[in-house]
């Protein structure tokens, strides 16, 4: 990046971003008196760490992702007053963060894949201007402060991959613009959630330690949801009737649960789910014949953006990542809707597998292992031309593989 750059007295934008650029980042364009917008996240770009740094201007959008920043989060942004959105992410910060970051009015603000440490200050959640905060894949630690309720414009809080834990503030659910709440990969803990007043579009609570929270007692406000990640926990009881009333619901993952019972046929008609995971539960009788009626699994997609809505800031700067079972490893999967999915395995299923599984020609991936299945392989499976993962071992299947097998991927 070459440092006559700063030589632009009249620069307001500038937007360098995901390239190949190299070297330190020249420490002129913070002297430009007129520069609002300054983006060269995402290069191959060093920080120089003795720098000093006093800027002459006041940013309005800063992002500096991926520019190898080491140490505490720069006290100079401190006076960086007119600052709406700062994107820190993948750098090598550590250190607490600073109570009077949640001084400076920010909008959104990104410091996801850093080595920050310690506590969240209460104050970051007074604030009324926030609307996303993606502290995701920190070593952050200690309970959520009891006023996050007050963050009255926040749309997006994702907190994924740090060491928080203790039970759920009550306060979570007065967050009435809240769009996804991303709490996964930590250590909270407790059997009773708050009830939302108003439901977020993506709720993941995964890999947590949620203890014998009854299904029955967590969905009885979120009727709005899109996706609902629950997996890792210790659910119990069954898959509630009520769940087919969720019609907005896209992605449906309790993987590695205790939830038992029947599958509900009428959890098979819902009109937009296309990732199903209830994989390492206690499931039991019939895969229902309904299964073949999903409507979204029936048909081959390509390039379909995520969820759409008014309120779409939350899904443009935020990218949810969903964990499952593929080709024999867990992999995360960036959430995109031509990813089909129905993962069943590991449960108690018995009976045989319904030819009406032939009628999913979207599917991406079907997994059946580990059950109590029986009977012959339907030879309507061939009929699934997308698959990449087909999977039954592990089951009580007689007779031969269909010759219609080979007709797999045969997309002509």
């Amino acid at each position: 990046m070459p440092s006559t750059l700063s030589n632009l007295a009249e620069l307001k934008s500038l937007f360098l971003d995901d390239n190949f650029l190299t070297g330190f980042v020249p420490l002129g364009l913070f002297e430009l008196k007129k520069q609002e917008i300054l983006d060269i996240g995402h290069n191959q770009l060093s920080w120089n760490d003795g720098a000093v740094i006093t800027p002459r201007n006041l940013f309005i959008y800063l992002s500096l992702k991926s520019c190898g920043i080491a140490g505490e989060i720069p006290r100079w942004l401190s006076g960086q007053k007119e600052l709406q959105y700062l994107d820190l992410t993948d750098n090598k910060l550590s250190g607490s963060i600073p109570p009077w970051l949640a001084d400076l009015g920010i909008q959104l603000l990104f410091l996801a894949g850093n080595m920050l440490t310690g506590v969240l200050p209460p104050s970051l959640f007074a604030s009324q201007t926030l609307y996303l905060i993606d502290l995701s894949r920190n070593a952050l630690e200690g309970e959520l402060p009891k006023n996050i309720g007050n963050a009255s414009s926040l749309d997006a809080l994702l907190l994924r991959n740090n060491n928080f834990h203790g039970s759920l503030p009550k306060s979570v659910s007065n967050l009435s613009s809240l769009l996804i709440l991303d709490l996964s990969n930590n250590l909270f803990s407790g059997d009773i959630l708050p009830a939302f007043n108003a439901a977020p579009f993506i709720l993941s609570l995964s890999d947590d330690h949620f203890s014998s929270i009854p299904m029955s007692m967590l969905i009885a406000s979120l009727h709005s949801l899109n996706v609902l990640d629950l997996s890792d926990n210790d659910m119990t009881g069954e898959l509630p009737l009520c769940l087919a009333e969720f019609t907005n619901l896209e992605i449906l993952s309790l993987r590695d649960n205790s939830i038992g019972g029947l599958i509900p046929a009428s959890l098979l008609t819902l009109q937009n789910l296309f990732l199903l995971d209830l994989r390492s539960n206690q499931l039991t009788g019939e895969i229902p014949s309904e299964i073949g009626n999903l409507p979204y699994f029936k048909f081959h997609q390509n390039n379909i953006s995520p969820i759409k809505m008014e309120k779409n800031i939350a899904f443009e700067m935020a990218s949810l990542i969903m964990i499952f079972e593929w080709k024999g490893n867990k992999i995360d999967v960036k959430y995109k809707k031509s990813f089909v999915v129905l993962d069943l395995s590991n449960n108690q299923l018995s009976g045989q597998i319904p030819s009406t599984l032939g009628n999913l020609k979207g599917l991406k991936s079907l997994n059946l292992t580990f059950n109590g299945l029986t009977g012959k392989i339907p030879t309507s499976l061939g009929e699934i031309k997308h698959v990449e993962s087909l999977s039954l071992a592990h089951n009580m299947l007689s007779g031969e593989i269909p010759q219609s097998f080979v007709n797999l991927w045969d997309v002509r």
